[in-house]
């Protein structure tokens, strides 16, 4: 009888393993863990879906993920230093109208009272990527994003900020 080689397949969420093990080794040598915030725009109908799959997305990190903003198009009027925060991420949660409208200004004044934010929007870009870029957006997720490489290449980002 010939000798059988054994099959060595990974476990398919070692890989997520290994990520959140760096955010523990992240968190423990700058004392903080990295926060996700979530800034809902308009109703819950429009943000329900992004900000439930944002959520997802940026958990099986192991960063922390904050929802208990709920961004308005005042947010844009108020000033310098209002919208502080210790997130280190914040992702836009909402509808293409709500991007359009309320988005630009959101984006301006949380990279003004935070400059190393890093910002994202939930949701494919669509026709609005030039303009979203150009408004200071850091990038886009969505369903079509790879997550696993998506967040590994944040959390480097984070480590080489802190």
């Amino acid at each position: 009888m010939g000798q059988i080689t054994p099959l060595n397949f990974p476990r398919g969420s070692q890989e997520f393993e290994e990520l959140r093990r760096e955010v523990v080794d992240l968190t423990q040598r700058t004392g903080k863990r990295p926060l996700v915030r979530l800034f809902k725009l308009g109703g819950p109908k429009q943000w329900s879906a992004q900000a439930a799959f944002a959520r997802g997305f940026f958990e099986v990190s192991g960063c922390a993920i904050d929802e208990a903003v709920v961004a308005t198009t005042r947010m844009g009027e108020t000033g310098p230093g209002q919208h502080q925060t210790a997130a280190s991420v914040g992702v836009l949660c909402g509808g293409d109208a709500d991007y359009l409208q309320f988005g630009p200004d959101i984006i301006k004044r949380l990279k003004v009272d935070n400059p190393y934010m890093k910002v994202f929007i939930a949701g494919s870009p669509e026709e609005n990527e030039e303009v979203d870029r150009k408004d200071g957006v850091d990038g886009f997720v969505s369903q079509k994003t790879d997550c696993l490489a998506f967040l590994r290449k944040l959390i480097r980002q984070l480590e080489e900020s802190d």
